[in-house]
C-alpha cells in the first residue's frame, strides 16, 4: 500500500514543563505515514510523556508538535480518531479484568462507531495476539500485553498511534520479547500507513523500529554505540 509523504509527525524544539519539573527539551523530529519510530530516553519519564504529546494527550510548553498536519502548540485542536494510545497506566490505566477481545473491542467501537469496526480477531492476528482474544488482560504474560498495547493504540484505523514499551503494566517484558513486539507494531504500520511512536528506555529495543530519536545524551550514545558494533 503506498502512503501520502508528507510527514505525520513534525517536532521542533519541543519541550514540556510542569510544575517546575522539566521532562523532555529540544526534540526534534519528523516521522512519515507507515513508520515505526522510537522514543529513546535514559529515564522512562521523557520518551513516555512525547509519545502521551504524539497521541494527542499533553501539548508541550515550548517549541512546536505538529501532529497529521494540526499544530497542538499553536492551540490548534485534533479531531476524533486520528490519534491512538496504547497502556499508558499511571494516567490512562486499561481495565485489566477485560479480555483481550473485549478491550480492542471497546477501543473500535469508540473510534470507528459501531457499524465500523472491522473483524477483531483478524485485527488481533497482525500484533500476534488472536490466540489470547479470550484471555483477561491480566492474565497474559508481558510480551502479549505489549502486544495488546499496540493493538489498542492502533485500534480504530487511526492515522497516528503511541505507547509506551517501557510502562509498568508490562514489568518483565524481555528486550528480544520487545524487539518480536516492535517487528509486529511496524509490519502493521507499514501495510496500514499508520504512523506509530513507541517510548522505551531501551537502545536494544529502539533499534528495532524504522526510525529512532533519542532524547538525551546518555541515550544518543548508547544508541550511537549500538549501532557501530552492527
Amino acid at each position: 500500500m503506498e502512503h501520502e509523504r508528507q510527514a505525520r509527525i513534525v517536532a521542533v524544539d519541543a519541550g514540556y514543563t510542569a510544575r517546575g519539573h522539566r521532562s523532555f527539551e529540544f526534540a526534534s523530529l519528523e516521522v512519515p505515514a507507515g513508520t515505526l519510530c522510537a522514543l529513546l530516553s535514559e529515564d522512562a519519564e521523557p520518551a513516555r510523556d512525547l509519545a502521551l504529546a504524539i497521541g494527542g494527550h499533553l501539548v508541550p510548553t515550548s517549541g512546536s508538535l505538529v501532529i497529521d498536519g494540526v499544530d497542538i502548540t499553536g492551540g490548534g485542536r485534533l479531531s476524533r480518531g486520528v490519534c491512538g494510545i496504547g497502556i499508558f497506566s499511571e494516567f490512562y490505566p486499561v481495565d485489566l479484568k477485560l479480555t483481550v477481545d473485549e478491550l480492542v473491542s471497546r477501543e473500535m467501537r469508540l473510534r470507528l462507531g459501531a457499524h465500523g469496526a472491522p473483524d477483531v480477531l483478524e485485527y488481533l492476528a497482525c500484533f500476534g495476539v488472536a490466540t489470547r482474544a479470550e484471555q483477561r488482560a491480566d492474565d497474559i504474560d508481558a510480551a502479549s500485553r505489549a502486544r495488546l498495547s499496540g493493538a489498542l493504540a492502533c485500534a480504530g484505523e487511526v492515522r497516528v498511534a503511541a505507547l509506551d514499551i517501557s510502562d509498568a503494566c508490562l514489568r518483565g517484558l524481555s528486550a528480544a520479547d520487545a524487539c518480536e513486539v516492535m517487528a509486529a507494531i511496524a509490519s502493521f504500520s507499514h501495510k496500514s500507513g499508520c504512523t506509530v511512536a513507541v517510548a522505551t528506555s531501551d537502545p536494544v529495543v529502539a533499534a528495532a523500529a524504522d526510525m529512532a530519536f533519542p532524547l538525551d545524551i546518555p541515550s544518543a550514545e548508547a544508541l550511537e554505540g549500538l549501532r557501530a558494533h552492527r
